[in-house]
């Protein structure tokens, strides 16, 4: 998550599963990305820096996306508004490592797009 391109890697690999997966294989294969986008973003959220925080907001477009296109089902659907709800909950909460480690014209902008994502 420190990089510019977490949100477009988290997209390829919720693409990068073989053609001839079964439908049970490929959401196996969503539950522990989504799992493993979790605990990267709670991990950036708590001591991530600027661009980690950031990119959770990425991270969470990518999965409003998969959302939807109709990839998931009602368990990666709740992990999905988890992740985003968690994201801008960070955000705007007084007191949290994100919230005090974004300078505010940063942590506004960030708070719209989050705030966005959430009520999508």
């Amino acid at each position: 998550f420190n990089g510019p391109f977490a949100a477009p890697l988290v997209s390829a690999l919720f693409r990068s599963f073989p053609i001839h997966a079964s439908p049970d294989q490929v959401e196996a294969f969503h539950l522990v990305l989504i799992e493993h986008c979790r605990t990267v973003v709670e991990d950036a959220l708590q001591r991530g820096e600027p661009i980690a925080i950031a990119n959770c907001i990425g991270v969470s477009s990518v999965l409003l996306d998969r959302l939807m296109a109709g990839f998931f089902t009602s368990e990666p659907v709740f992990e999905a508004v988890h992740i985003a709800m968690l994201t801008l909950n960070s955000l705007t909460a007084s007191g949290t490592y994100a919230s005090r480690t974004l300078a505010n014209v940063d942590q506004n902008l960030l708070v719209a797009d989050s705030a966005h994502v959430a009520r999508l």
